[in-house]
């Protein structure tokens, strides 16, 4: 018995080619997700709650 697999890659390299270029340079992805945790983290101190709105436990000061 013999088994003969063929197959082409030509569109699974062209398509990982394609996808390695458009993240050869992940500058603005990054900057994005670090204005996302900026303002997530303002926003957690503003309002004293968790990102999920959680309250914070009051802190007990020492003194």
């Amino acid at each position: 018995m013999n088994l003969t697999i063929e197959y082409n890659d030509a569109a699974t390299l062209a398509a990982l080619n394609d996808f390695l270029r458009q993240t050869n340079n992940l500058s603005p992805v990054m900057a994005e997700i670090a204005e996302h945790l900026v303002a997530s983290a303002t926003d957690s101190f503003r309002r004293e709650a968790s990102p999920d709105g959680a309250p914070w436990k009051p802190s007990r000061r020492r003194g």
